[in-house]
């Protein structure tokens, strides 16, 4: 809890800087250009810019000077959201034949009221973090080079979307073996690793080799590829429209309150048409990796023992098996708590990002 506490004063500290500089600095986000303001600042704040500078790199043009608010507005997200990114695991594994309510009471039965802020947070808060900072840092790299060097401002709706679905693969590399630690102690209710993601992956390199810290890549890979492909590509007009809407309820262009209004609904909307896009895809691949993790990680078996295939095949069958029982609407299991997740995952991460690269003077898109 004491991580919690940290993360959310860092967000209060971050919000405070961020408002601050919109009355001293350009903003790099939908507010319009402050004026500069002249004479002096006082000397303890003069002595404290250099460092934040000098940390983030500065303005120096360097994409690397991105990662500082990068990863600070990452690690905020993933604390914040964690308790909504549980229900949704559970939700999504069961495939939407269980209702919430009794998902909810047998997970309270197994790992107590704590769980729902402890159970899996290290694995989920170290994986969100990387995930998204490998995922909005690499998307204006790959837009710059797919476009021969304009930034994603200067590109189009097209350009935006081969951007994200191209960052999303040294994400999915990076984040599956603390995917299936998560996923395998969210499924644990016998406690047999302890809440331990190190105890997870020690036992399936132990026990069935290094390949099964990647059970279940295709389907992540298709997971994160339609949701950040879809996000990247509208969450600029999202965040515009919803500016728009901020200036015809009376608020002043200029101010903070209707840029940060606009860029956390927008990202907001964005991240759920998002969510309309990959659900059907993780609904499946879901499913199919639980299976898997249940037969690698939480039974007995040999090495390489493995509970039916894991790639393509098997997420389209697995898709048929819902939709002939349930429809299509079946593959739209969890869509509430997953709008919810990575919705609010978007809004955080779009009304974040311009804060910390305010309060961190980084101008690098």
């Amino acid at each position: 809890m004491g991580l919690l506490q940290l993360l959310r004063v860092s967000l209060l500290v971050g919000v405070a800087a961020g408002a601050a500089a919109s009355s001293r600095a350009s903003p790099l986000g939908l507010a319009s250009p402050g004026k500069a303001r002249g004479g002096g600042v006082a000397s303890s704040r003069s002595q404290r810019v250099p460092v934040l500078r000098r940390l983030a790199g500065g303005a120096s043009g360097s994409a690397f000077s991105t990662l500082p608010p990068i990863a600070l507005a990452a690690v905020t997200t993933g604390a914040l959201m964690y308790p909504i990114d549980l229900l949704r695991a559970l939700k999504m594994t069961s495939g939407g034949d269980t209702p919430i309510g009794q998902l909810v009471a047998e997970f309270r039965a197994a790992h107590g009221l704590k769980g729902f802020l402890t159970q899996g947070l290290g694995p989920e808060l170290t994986k969100s973090t990387i995930s998204r900072s490998l995922k909005f840092f690499c998307y204006p790299v790959a837009h710059r080079r797919i476009t021969g060097g304009k930034n994603p401002s200067e590109g189009t709706m097209l350009t935006k979307a081969a951007a994200g679905v191209l960052a999303t693969i040294p994400e999915t590399l990076v984040i599956l073996p603390l995917e299936v630690a998560k996923l395998t102690l969210q499924l644990d209710k016998q406690g047999v690793f302890s809440n331990s993601a190190g105890a997870v992956m020690r036992h399936l390199v132990t026990t069935r080799g290094p390949g099964a810290l990647f059970v279940g890549l295709i389907g992540v890979q298709i997971r994160q590829a339609l949701w950040t492909g879809t996000y990247f590509s509208t969450v600029s007009t999202c965040t515009r429209l919803c500016k728009e809407g901020a200036l015809r309820m009376g608020f002043e262009e200029d101010s903070f309150a209707a840029s940060s209004l606009a860029s956390f609904l927008g990202g907001f909307g964005a991240g759920v048409l998002g969510v309309i896009a990959n659900n059907p895809a993780d609904v499946t691949r879901s499913i199919v990796q639980k299976k898997a993790i249940q037969s690698i990680a939480l039974a007995n078996g040999g090495p390489g023992t493995l509970n039916g295939p894991t790639g393509l095949s098997a997420i389209v069958g697995a898709g048929s098996e819902i939709v002939a029982k349930r429809g299509l609407g079946g593959l739209y299991a969890g869509f509430a708590f997953k709008s919810m997740h990575l919705g609010g995952s978007g809004a955080l991460m779009n009304f974040l990002l311009p804060v910390f690269r305010k309060a961190l003077r980084v101008e690098v898109e």
